[in-house]
């Protein structure tokens, strides 16, 4: 079984305190091509990081180095505090700002991460009491398409393009006692409608995409009386076949669906509109 990422991150740090975990850990490295290629990568990002520091960088060199490190980001566990009244306010992000009074609509707790910069509002709707999430940031690509969780309550959302995931019921007990996190997509792949036409009698067509970090994907569109489909399998994750459970995430305009899968073992989704882009992203 592998270790997590952000174990890995940690590893990396130097901020695993627990002595049987690091054993267990290196053991692993030493047999996981895997998880070492990743800790290699890793520890490179944070050398490079550490060079570069005190460098002045053109306004050219500043965007790449933004974009890479904002990529950097998509493959590790976000890990999210409790925003308290004893928190320094220089915490709050431009974008937060003061929100006005809305007696309709109240805050029920704040939660943010340092590095990357941001923020998370659970909200409360009293209206037609609706519990939502509101995801904000400097950098809106950080905060569309995000994986949201709290492991011990069992919710998994992604946000929408703004930034917001609804949730499916309100909030019973005190959210401020579990663990928030975040994912960024690892893989994002997109469709146009005109590369697949499932609404043809007993239609199939067979496509491989690949990003340019080595992700591969095979898709199989079908049409059938029974329904139109999409089963997608993983062929590789960052060059290897070798990996973690993930998940997939397949949605047309507003609609999602959410999958788990494993190397080479497909999952099946079913098409509610064949006229508009599949857009499929992947969390590790």
């Amino acid at each position: 079984m592998h270790f997590s990422k952000r174990d890995i991150e940690l590893y990396v740090e130097k901020k695993i305190l627990d002595t049987d975990k690091i054993n267990k850990l290196e053991k692993h490295l030493k047999e996981c091509e895997f998880c070492r290629e990743y800790l290699e990568n890793y520890q490179l990002y944070c050398d490079t990081l550490e060079s570069v520091s005190d460098m002045v960088l053109s306004p050219e060199g500043e965007a790449s180095a933004k974009k890479l490190y904002y990529g950097a980001d998509k493959n590790k566990v976000i890990e999210l505090y409790l925003l308290s009244e004893t928190t320094p306010l220089d915490t709050y992000l431009a974008a937060d700002g003061k929100a006005e009074i809305q007696p309709d609509i109240i805050n029920l707790a704040t939660f943010y991460s340092e590095d990357p910069e941001l923020v998370l509002l659970v909200m409360r709707n009293k209206n037609n009491n609706q519990d939502y999430l509101q995801l904000v940031s400097d950098n809106p690509e950080m905060v569309a398409h995000a994986l949201v969780q709290v492991p011990e309550l069992e919710i998994e959302q992604i946000t929408d393009f703004s930034g917001r995931a609804n949730l499916d019921k309100p909030f019973t007990s005190d959210i401020t006692q579990y663990k928030w996190q975040i994912k960024l997509p690892e893989a994002v792949f997109e469709l146009a409608p005109l590369e697949y036409d499932p609404d043809k009698t007993e239609y199939q067509k067979e496509i491989i995409l690949e990003t340019d970090h080595n992700d591969r994907i095979q898709i199989t569109f079908e049409g059938k009386t029974a329904g139109k489909q999409l089963s997608l399998r993983i062929l590789e994750l960052d060059g290897h076949s070798d990996f973690p459970e993930v998940k997939v995430v397949v949605n047309q305009e507003e609609l999602v669906e959410t999958k788990t899968a494993g190397p080479m073992t497909p999952v099946t989704f079913n098409l509610h509109k064949t006229d508009k882009a599949i857009k499929i992203r992947l969390y590790c």
